[in-house]
């Protein structure tokens, strides 16, 4: 048996977001973090999601996931800026908001992939169980799990909007950024 009570908290957490900690804070950029030495133009790329949750709550767990994508080899693109799930707002009973910023947040997907279309995204990676839930399913395949069945979670295609202005990208190598 377990007693949390009698055990010290972890210490020397990161007190700052993981974008703090590499210096893409800026919403106007999509950040590509990639090895340069181990990677090409070729390189798989995959769009990270890390939610409020791995960004700000628990910013180790999104360092933890952009260092196993980096030293797998693979681009990781972030999304430009700070994103929910929409998970809070659908516990506290806001439906209607969190539909919304689940539909926001798959065509920003959709345009960073378009956007991006050299680095062929075909994969959303996510470190969180409820951006996993809130992402991958349509608001009927929540409601038929609530409802006791069992249905698959749904994939995220690349037939959605283009974006209408073109995005700034950068390139950020962890390793010698401050």
């Amino acid at each position: 048996m377990i007693h949390f009570i009698n055990k010290k908290l972890p210490g020397g957490l990161p007190k700052k977001t993981a974008r703090a900690l590499l210096d893409i804070e800026d919403k106007d950029y999509v950040p590509i973090i990639r090895d340069p030495r181990a990677t090409s133009a070729e390189t798989e790329a995959v769009f990270y999601f890390p939610g409020c949750g791995s960004e700000r709550l628990f910013s180790q767990v999104g360092l933890a996931t952009q260092a196993m994508l980096w030293h797998a080899g693979v681009q990781t693109v972030l999304p430009p800026g700070y994103l929910c799930c929409g998970y809070p707002q659908r516990g506290s009973g806001q439906f209607d908001k969190a539909e919304k910023m689940i539909t926001d947040n798959r065509v920003l997907f959709h345009r960073v992939a378009n956007t991006l279309n050299y680095t062929d995204i075909k994969t959303v990676v996510v470190s969180c169980g409820t951006c996993y839930d809130q992402l991958g399913a349509t608001s009927s395949t929540r409601s038929s799990r609530a409802a006791g069945s069992s249905t698959s979670t749904s994939t995220c295609s690349r037939r959605a909007s283009r974006c209408p202005a073109a995005a700034r990208t950068c390139t950020t190598t962890p390793a010698t950024r401050p």
